[in-house]
């Protein structure tokens, strides 16, 4: 994504999005198999619910 001016702006909310989040732990390897957790199908991108209101992540395995 393009960085645009209100990015660097800190009065400016950043809210998180569900692709932000999955980015993050989407290539979290598991200590007993060499895949992540993607890969094992543990994490999909329909699983991860954002909430920014309410300042919540909820992350289905």
């Amino acid at each position: 994504r393009t960085l645009q001016e209100s990015d660097l702006n800190n009065d400016v909310p950043d809210n998180i999005d569900c692709r932000e989040v999955f980015d993050l732990i989407r290539t979290i390897n598991d200590p007993e198999h060499p895949l992540t957790l993607e890969e094992l199908h543990v994490v999909d991108l329909e699983g991860v619910t954002i909430d920014n209101e309410a300042n919540t992540v909820q992350v289905q395995f």
